[in-house]
């Protein structure tokens, strides 16, 4: 699996999550975290939907879709956010 997390030093306002493939002609994944309204996972978080408010971020209401390993990996780092 490839490299992923949170950009350093930020809060989660300005917050960019980030996923660099192992392989070389792989893609390279940002999420914006600003505007995220609400996430959608499957139960094995194989494929995640994120919706943004409407606005300068998202002019549609259609979700970013992650699948596979960028899904789980951005599922995995969510989930440390709520991890006491």
């Amino acid at each position: 699996m490839g490299t992923h997390g949170f950009q350093l030093n930020t809060t989660i306002q300005s917050a960019f999550w980030r996923y660099v493939p192992s392989s070389p002609t792989g893609r390279v994944v940002m999420v914006a975290m600003i505007g995220i309204q609400y996430i959608e996972a499957s139960t094995d978080y194989h494929k995640v939907w994120i919706y943004y408010a409407l606005g300068n971020w998202a002019t549609t209401p259609s979700p970013l879709i992650l699948e596979g390993e960028v899904a789980q990996a951005f599922m995995a780092d969510i989930g440390q956010l709520w991890i006491f």
